[in-house]
């Protein structure tokens, strides 16, 4: 017995195919993203279809249609009182901070809460969501109550009934009114939106009056605050003024009379007393002899000097002292008067008070609803659905882990691809072989050839026996085996062809079938195998078939027989090809792997996962025996140019159709 063959290689890989399943780039990537998109294109343009229709019937028969309603509104920023007063009463200003507090005065729970008790929507079920059924089953709901009590001890204690339905009444009108201010201008547009058209338009223009009323509100009573302030002022600085005035009149009454024009007399009196004291005393230089008249006018005159000083002294503190209390008096009367002035100005303000906002537009009831927009809505489905079958496709792409080239098989594997056989057109077992004979030039046909040309040189000897195998059912084995066995026959040399499948039988789905006896037979020594061998005139093989048997298939290739039988085979024929099942399913592939010369080891393109061929290749390689080499068989022509495999040519003119 031969030892398996090893070392077949096929020098020459497939038009167009890259040379390592890692030589790719970024932009590469893309292409290969962007041509499995292309692949799924009827996938994904049904499920963007059907998720379309899907949007198109919600809109249309499902949603609940909502109305919108505007209010428009315009703060009167330079605005100003009709009577002037201070910062207390003024206008507002316009500026960014304020139309952002406009804003939010206009979204204020408090201002909401008006709303909800001015419209009594706690009693509406749009709006408090307790009034809504829950679609749970009276039944459902009894029996939960008997049977689990104890959920509601544990259960979070509810707020009481009417605060939680202005709570969740007030939250709910949150959502649904908008405020948003028209750029670059004091325009806020007040937007509700309810299932009612009469509805949205009735509460929103409630809020807009609502807010003006506010702030008439606001105005009144700070300008009532105001007054009440100012009376209390004026009637304290009035008290304070009377004192004052009553302070000055009294220093006034008990004082000598006196004013500037006294007192420049006085200092003039005493001017001349001082000019006659010296005129008596004489030259200091030459004192004279004063007779006793002389001292007593200079002694009178010096007393009136001095009385004369202090009448001038006390007087003009006296002087000062009025004045201050008259300065006095006058301040208090001055900012008694002012505030007095402003008391009037309040008093008058608290009847013409006008608010600083006023309402532009009022809003009315929307003929058509805001939403659904049928159009967005089955446009916006129908293009998430193709993004989600998008996803889907790339997903798959990324999780299928198969082959579509000969370098990919080869790097996963680290064996040669010694040919890439085409699907073949016929779908029914016994037309393949009518194909075969009527179509020898076709693209199947050919690539047969071109496997038996890349075993017949691959190896330092031409191999004899040939298994052919694979890892799971459907990969093309029989069919292979039957186009290998007509091409060999081409090269005027004698095959036989046998079924090493002994569990399935198929091959009396392509031959007539032996009345003699089979594999089975021949390997028992029953029947010689010159007796049981049939021949095919057409294809110009012999081929030896299985036939029913009670014994297990891997005891009758395990034993001496099976070894006879290939002996006997090798003597009488150049070429024997031994179609076995998967080497996955069963273990009649691996017994008889050792009397094979060449193991042909078929992997189905764009279908047998890499793990499955792995674990199929190891074990053979764990009793010892090397796949020769490997056949990419089922290789759909139509599908290359989707995948980037096989390149872009034009074979027109040299396959038969």
């Amino acid at each position: 017995m031969n030892a398996p063959m090893t070392g077949l290689r096929l020098p020459v890989r497939l038009s167009g195919a890259p040379d390592s399943a890692t030589d790719t780039d970024d932009s590469l990537d893309l292409r290969q993203a962007l041509s499995t998109l292309w692949r799924g294109k009827i996938i994904i343009g049904l499920l963007g279809f059907l998720g379309a229709f899907a949007g198109w019937g919600w809109a249309v028969n499902i949603a609940v249609p909502a109305f919108e309603a505007t209010a428009v509104l315009v703060l009167e920023a330079e605005s100003k009182p009709v009577i002037q007063l201070d910062a207390l009463l003024q206008g507002s200003t316009g500026d960014n901070t304020l139309v952002n507090t406009e804003v939010e005065v206009l979204k204020s729970r408090s201002l909401l809460s008006a709303v909800v008790a001015a419209e009594g929507l706690t009693d509406d079920p749009e709006f408090n969501s307790q009034l809504r059924p829950d679609g749970i089953p009276e039944i459902i709901r009894s029996v939960a109550s008997e049977w689990m009590p104890f959920l509601t001890e544990f259960a979070p204690k509810a707020e009481p009934s009417e605060r939680r339905a202005r709570t969740l009444t007030i939250d709910q009108l949150s959502e649904q009114i908008t405020v948003r201010n028209v750029p670059d201008s004091m325009v806020f547009e007040l937007v509700m939106e309810s299932a009612s058209p009469e509805k949205a338009a009735r509460i929103i223009n409630t809020l807009a009056d609502i807010y003006i009323e506010r702030q008439i509100e606001t105005k009144f009573l700070a300008t009532e605050q105001a007054a009440s302030w100012l009376t209390d002022r004026v009637a304290t600085l009035k008290q304070e003024l009377q004192r004052a005035e009553s302070a000055a009149a009294s220093f006034s009454a008990e004082m000598e009379l006196i004013n500037e024009d006294t007192l420049e007399a006085l200092s003039q009196q005493l001017k001349d007393v001082r000019i006659r004291i010296r005129a008596r005393q004489g030259d200091p230089t030459r004192p004279a002899v004063q007779t006793p008249r002389q001292i007593q006018q200079i002694a009178a005159l010096t007393n009136l000097e001095k009385d004369l000083e202090q009448r001038i002294s006390r007087q003009s503190q006296d002087l000062v002292t009025l004045e201050e209390l008259a300065r006095e008096a006058d301040a208090s009367r001055q900012i008694y008067e002012y505030f007095l002035s402003r008391l009037k100005e309040t008093s008058v303000q608290q009847g013409i008070q006008q608010a600083d906002s006023r309402i532009l537009t009022r809003a009315e009831q929307p003929e058509l609803p805001s939403r659904p927009r049928v159009g967005l809505a089955t446009l916006m489905a129908g293009v998430l659905s193709m993004i989600f079958a998008a996803m889907v496709v790339l997903a798959r792409e990324a999780g299928l882990v198969v082959f579509r080239n000969e370098a990919q098989l080869e790097e996963a594997t680290g064996l040669p691809v010694l040919g890439v056989i085409p699907r073949f057109p016929p779908r029914r077992r016994k037309s393949v072989l009518k194909y075969l004979i009527r179509k020898p030039n076709s693209a199947a046909v050919e690539a047969i050839r071109n496997l038996r040309t890349s075993i017949m040189i691959g190896g330092k000897q031409e191999p004899k026996v040939i298994m052919i195998t694979s890892s799971v059912p459907k990969e093309g084995k029989t069919t292979l085996s039957l186009g290998l066995a007509q091409s060999m026959a081409g090269l005027d040399k004698k095959v036989l062809l046998i079924e090493g499948d002994l569990r399935r039988q198929t091959f009396h789905s392509y031959f007539a079938m032996p009345t003699v006896g089979g594999v089975a037979d021949v390997v028992r020594g029953r029947v010689a195998l010159s007796a049981a061998v049939m021949s095919d005139d057409k294809l110009g093989i012999d081929y030896l078939a299985g036939m029913a048997d009670t014994s297990n298939a891997a005891d009758i290739l395990s034993g001496r027989g099976y070894a006879r039988l290939i002996r006997d085979a090798r003597k009488f024929y150049d070429v024997v090809i031994i179609d076995t099942p998967p080497i996955l399913v069963v273990p009649d592939a691996r017994v008889a792997a050792p009397h094979a010369d060449a193991i042909l080891y078929c992997v189905r393109w764009d279908h047998t996962h890499e793990s499955l061929v792995r674990t199929g290749i190891g074990s053979l390689g764990k009793i010892g025996v090397q796949v020769g080499g490997l056949v990419l068989t089922r290789f759909d022509t139509k599908m290359q140019r989707r995948y980037g495999v096989g390149g872009a040519f034009d074979a027109r003119g040299y396959y038969q159709s």
